[in-house]
């Protein structure tokens, strides 16, 4: 029977020699072509084109590789951009007449000329799968076809005129202008205008049709739009997509976005303002309550009440009263005490324009300011029986009278 020792030394024999070793200092070239590409797909590509490209090799020899991988220098691929990982890697064995297919995501820029153009594939494998092994290289090429000059058509969209700033309700237009810069006519062209949430075209349809431009020839798409009377009071953005064919009957598509601002001047309003008691007199004191509304789709911030002209009438001259929602009111008092010291009445009634401004911001911090001037009357107080001078002169005739009689009789 194996002691313990003797079987912990089989084993890691055993891992040993199916680890395979690689000799990293040399790696060998291939003499012999080992893989052929059978397959590029697609192989044709246009300017601006984002693509996945698949590419099929086959093992020609007749003996099995082990531990592959496929390498891409992207100084060597120039025009070509690969835009993904580079060195890609295959643990499993590939035996005579087998296939693998691999994966990369190329980009190719809207200036390429067109052409095919050559990338190097460096293809890197060991003739072993375990114990000390020799990798062994081999670079092949993959052909990438442009096939489509640039330059022959191209679509541009050389203004987007809309406003920046619109109100919940209105109605505006937005004209966007398309030129052909290329050197080929272009056909059926289709200029879409998608509408965020709240706005839609009125009178005319959100998709434009341009039957054809020639080359430096210009054209305008125009687009009647209304924003909904409740729209909320924020940024919109608009997404302007423009089609047209290519050779071939290739479709073309260029995108562009703009953005519109909501306002909303929130209507703010005072509904009501009371004054208790009703009539004032030197030294009185009461109160004067303030109720505002807010009519508005959204909710108001930091508002403020402020009184100007109040001067020994009013206690304060400021109140804090913070958020209203939409459709609710706030109710604010000012104490009132008619300061006897400082207010005379030179006649039987003296009225003080109160200046009651209310400031507030909406929710995009947006600050406004309104004004109310309310009339103010403090009366001058009189005797509990008024008396006039003709009638002081009756009393004293009066009196007269009856002292004389009184000594007569």
């Amino acid at each position: 029977m194996l002691s313990l020792k003797t079987i912990i030394c089989i084993s890691l024999l055993t891992i040993v020699l199916c680890i395979p070793l690689t000799n990293g200092d040399f790696v060998e070239k291939s003499t012999i072509h080992q893989f052929v590409i059978t397959e590029v797909s697609p192989s044709e590509f246009y300017p601006s084109d984002v693509k996945t490209i698949n590419i099929t090799l086959q093992n020609i020899q007749e003996y099995p590789v082990y531990n592959i991988s496929f390498k891409i220098d992207p100084s060597e691929a120039e025009p070509i951009k690969f835009i993904d990982e580079l060195m890609k890697h295959y643990n499993g064995g590939l035996y005579p007449g087998e296939k693998y297919t691999i994966q990369y995501k190329i980009y190719i820029e809207d200036t390429l000329e067109k052409g095919v153009y050559y990338v190097p594939l460096t293809v890197m494998w060991s003739t072993l799968s375990y114990g000390v092994v020799t990798l062994v290289q081999e670079d092949l090429y993959i052909g990438i076809e442009v096939v489509e000059y640039p330059e022959d058509l191209k679509l541009d969209i050389t203004d987007i005129i809309a406003p920046t700033n619109i109100k919940a309700g209105d109605t505006f237009i937005v004209k966007i202008k398309l030129k052909n810069i290329g050197k080929k006519k272009v056909d059926s062209i289709k200029a879409k205008l998608e509408l965020p949430p709240g706005f839609a075209s009125i009178g005319s349809d959100t998709e434009e049709y341009v039957e054809s431009l020639e080359p430096n020839s210009s054209a305008e798409t125009v687009f009647n739009i209304q924003v909904d009377k409740q729209a909320i009071s924020q940024l919109y953005n608009f997404d302007f997509i423009l089609e047209y064919r290519g050779e071939n009957n290739r479709l073309i598509t260029k995108n562009s976005s703009f953005g519109i601002m909501v306002d909303e001047n929130p209507p703010v309003y005072i509904q009501d303002i009371i004054l208790e008691p009703t009539m004032l007199t030197p030294g009185t004191e009461g109160l004067l309550m303030i109720q505002i509304v807010n009519a508005g789709t959204n909710k108001i911030k930091n508002v403020k009440i402020s009184i100007y002209g109040g001067e020994n009438l009013l206690l304060q001259s400021h109140n804090f009263i913070g958020e209203i929602s939409p459709g609710n009111s706030e109710t604010t008092s000012f104490g009132v005490y008619v300061n006897p010291e400082k207010i005379k009445i030179p006649e039987k009634i003296k009225k003080y324009g109160l200046n009651i401004q209310i400031s507030y911001d909406d929710i995009i911090g947006n600050s406004y300011t309104k004004s109310k001037i309310y009339t103010l009357s403090v009366i001058k107080e009189e005797s509990l029986i008024p008396i006039s001078g003709n009638f002081i002169m009756i009393l004293v005739g009066v009196f007269i009278f009856i002292i004389i009689s009184y000594v007569i009789f």
